[in-house]
């Protein structure tokens, strides 16, 4: 009879039980929020304004646990007070109607005590039937409708105060007379008819509920169905209409390349038609040039074999100067062989002559060299030296001999430049010849002297006194 309400109970011990564990958590959650809060300080603003936000929920949280408590307390005390006015109902429910037998069957304490469990039992039965087709029933369609669920608490209520008023009758008692108590079983009686009535309507309603609840499925099915649909002629639109546009827009470009392939075949005409007039300008213009290119070549052929007759003469005037020139220098080296040696024989002479004198110094050796030197002078010329000497005279005659060489290049030089102006004459009008003429006289000034000192060293050998050799004039 009391499963409603014992339900209810139930679920409101599992929240409070779940608000308990989660107002046990709150500390923890608290220091964790603390220190997320040092943690989340480092990060950027958009971070620690949310750690500011944090914090604010955190008096919030505080203040909301502090009404929920004050609610709490409010409503068990509201819990007591309705019990309280539960009891005062129960007891100030209608006594129990008695005819004269009942009672008289109680005094006897035989038939009464066998009629009150028979009549309590059927009691319980409706009751428990009542209870059952009126919380099955709403239980089942509680999750789609919320008026069954209603009806279905108000039936327990009712359940459960006859209960209660079945139960204290036994021991509040009215005796009515036989008129009396008839009226008060056909009332009793219509109440169970009306009971029962309202039993049927409430499976009938059920029924209807639970109908409901199956077309309300249904049509969520449908619904979906339809929505499935539309999106399905959404989306063939969309490709419809996307197909459409490509049509379009293929036409339009069809259009397009069919005016540019004209465009293109008229160009690709004109083209040609201009490729083929350059082309017999390019010929006519190439064919001028030809001709101007091959007076052109035939001209300097003609330069070319008179230059060429030219410097062939000059060749072979400077060959022959060559020649010369070369017989000169073969004479030259052969007078400066023979000056060498004879400028090396002065040079003992010197040295010996030198010695002599420094002999002479003493009286005796100047006494005996003025009895001596009447007889033959030419014996001191021919007196050999000693290696101190012949060290001295070889270190002088290193000197001289490079001063002498030197001369030498610039007297073959000298002739050098004397040829060159010999071999342009006064009446020279080619500039050409000129200035080739000047620029090698301006080389030749130029030229640095240089000696070979290792030749040098060997007076016993015909070695020329310096290594540049005369070359023949610059073609």
């Amino acid at each position: 009879m009391a499963s409603g309400p014992t339900e209810l109970l139930i679920d409101e011990e599992r929240f409070l039980l779940t608000v308990e564990v989660l107002l046990a958590n709150i500390p923890s959650l608290v220091s964790d929020l603390s220190s997320a809060k040092y943690a989340l300080l480092s990060f950027s603003d958009k971070f620690r304004n949310e750690v500011r936000q944090k914090s604010s929920l955190i008096p919030a949280v505080s203040d909301a646990y502090r009404e929920f408590l004050e609610t709490r307390g409010s409503l068990q005390e509201e819990q007591r007070k309705l019990n309280e006015l539960e009891t005062q109902l129960v007891r100030s429910s209608p006594p129990n109607f008695l005819s004269v037998e009942e009672v008289h069957f109680e005094d006897t304490g035989g038939a009464l005590l066998v009629d009150e469990p028979r009549r309590s039992d059927g009691a319980d039965a409706q009751e428990e039937s009542l209870i059952e087709e009126n919380l099955v029933k709403p239980h089942a369609a509680s999750a789609g409708s919320t008026v069954s669920t209603a009806e279905g608490l108000v039936n327990i209520y009712e359940t459960h105060k006859n209960s209660t008023l079945s139960e204290d009758a036994s021991q509040t008692a009215l005796v009515l007379s036989a008129d009396d108590i008839k009226r008060v079983r056909e009332s009793e009686s219509l109440l169970e008819e009306e009971r029962e009535k309202l039993a049927c309507l409430a499976r009938e309603t059920n029924v209807l509920e639970d109908q409901l609840e199956l077309d309300r499925s249904h049509c969520e099915e449908m619904s979906e169905h339809v929505h499935s649909i539309r999106r399905n002629y959404q989306a063939v639109l969309a490709e419809l209409t996307a197909v459409e546009s490509e049509r379009r827009q293929y036409a339009t470009l069809r259009e397009e390349w069919e005016g540019r392939k004209g465009i293109y075949s008229e160009a690709r005409r004109d083209m040609e038609e201009i490729f083929v007039l350059c082309r017999n300008e390019e010929l006519a213009i190439i064919s001028v040039v030809l001709e101007g290119v091959n007076e052109h070549v035939i001209s300097i052929e003609r330069e070319l074999n008179e230059k060429k007759r030219s410097q062939e003469v000059e060749l072979a005037v400077y060959q022959i100067a060559y020649k010369e020139q070369q017989a000169v220098v073969d004479e030259l080296r052969d007078a400066v062989n023979y000056l060498q040696r004879h400028q090396w024989e002065l040079e003992l002479m010197a040295k010996r002559q030198e010695i002599e004198k420094y002999k002479r110094k003493s009286i005796r050796r100047l006494l005996m060299a003025s009895l001596s030197a009447s007889l033959n002078t030419g014996e001191a010329l021919k007196q050999e030296l000693s290696e101190e000497y012949i060290k001295e005279a070889k270190e002088d005659h290193r000197a001289v001999s490079l001063v002498s060489a030197r001369i030498g290049a610039l007297e073959a030089r000298r002739g050098v430049l004397a040829a060159e102006l010999l071999r342009i004459s006064s009446t020279e009008k080619d500039t050409t010849r000129m200035n080739c003429a000047l620029r090698r006289m301006r080389e030749i000034l130029m030229d640095e002297i240089t000696i070979d000192e290792s030749m040098l060293q060997n007076e016993d050998e015909l070695t020329p006194w310096y290594n540049r050799e005369l070359l023949p004039p610059y073609s």
